[in-house]
């Protein structure tokens, strides 16, 4: 996007279907893509700079890395929904909270107490991986 950003929309969707290989992916994945250059067409800047340097931050991780992450955003996903509202409520505190004091303010914050011990291990993991959420959250 940062190299196209001169570019209106028919044109980037264009460049992203004249992409080598574009058209060996199935159908659906084709129109997910045009899908998702569009929503970043229509993104303020900020916005979409903001999601582009969390992608690429996510490109550049090991492995390794990519493996725990998606393994903590599986267990995040288990969740039933309204404890994932909540755990999303505790994670937009708690990432306020400078990374040294977190695990003293989860044992002291009375709010916390209602998770459960493998809540409160998703929530810990989560806050391992904080720098790579959005301010909404995992």
């Amino acid at each position: 996007m940062e190299h196209h950003a001169n570019l209106t929309l028919p044109q980037l969707l264009k460049a992203l279907e004249d992409l080598p290989g574009f058209r060996l992916y199935p159908a659906w994945d084709q129109q997910r893509m045009r899908e998702q250059v569009t929503k970043l067409y229509n993104m303020q800047p900020q916005q979409r700079k903001k999601l582009l340097d969390e992608n690429e931050a996510l490109a550049r991780m090991t492995p390794e890395q990519r493996q725990q992450f998606d393994g903590v955003m599986q267990q995040y996903a288990a969740l039933p929904p309204d404890r994932q509202r909540l755990l999303r409520g505790a994670f937009a505190v708690l990432r306020k909270v400078p990374q040294r004091d977190r695990q003293a303010a989860m044992n002291a914050t009375p709010s916390l107490k209602q998770f459960s011990a493998h809540e409160r291990d998703v929530l810990s993991n989560l806050l391992v991986w904080e720098p790579y959420f959005t301010e909404k959250g995992p």
